[in-house]
């Protein structure tokens, strides 16, 4: 009871896998991060069914790795559709534990990152802008670090000041 307890209650899903990638088992977190349950006989589908097809390929590549490397964790990250049609992201480690006859199975442990990914993705675009910017600005625009040495400076500092970045490249701003 107390180990149900804390599988059916922790915030990662819990999936058990069987040799032909077929579902045999989930934590009650599975239904909570994806909307899918275990069908009536408390089997489940394949696990490759939910996988995003962009991800498909690479997902596949990944589970032969695992189903080659007993006992080895490895991590991955990859999108599965949601009961409601959408995608989220899950990341997870994944163990082949079939030798072992006491599990008999592949276990999976994954969360749901899709805040993280879609804020790593906002960074990400936030940052292009950026460079963008600084890249087309008519003005001269140079970083220097603590050391006041030049470190950065935009495409344009050449036009407007006549060096180049290895003119100038580690030497003092006020050289």
């Amino acid at each position: 009871e107390r180990r149900r307890a804390l599988i059916e209650n922790i915030s990662d899903a819990i999936v058990l896998i069987n040799a032909e990638a077929g579902v045999i088992y989930q934590s009650s977190t599975v239904e909570r991060v994806t909307g899918h349950v275990l069908d009536d006989n408390g089997k489940g589908g394949k696990v490759f069914q939910f996988i995003h097809p962009d991800d498909l390929q690479s997902c596949e590549a990944f589970f032969r790795q695992v189903y080659a490397s007993p006992g080895v964790p490895l991590q991955n990250q990859y999108r599965i559709q949601h009961k409601k049609g959408h995608y989220i992201w899950i990341e997870g480690t994944v163990m082949n534990m079939l030798d072992n006859e006491s599990v008999n199975a592949v276990v999976l442990n994954y969360r749901d990152i899709t805040e993280r990914r879609v804020a790593e993705l906002k960074l990400q675009q936030s940052e292009e802008k950026l460079r963008a910017l600084v890249e087309n600005i008519g003005d001269a625009i140079m970083m220097v670090n603590k050391r006041s040495e030049l470190v950065y400076h935009s495409p344009s500092f050449t036009r407007v000041l006549g060096y180049t970045f290895e003119d100038v490249n580690n030497k003092m701003v006020f050289d």
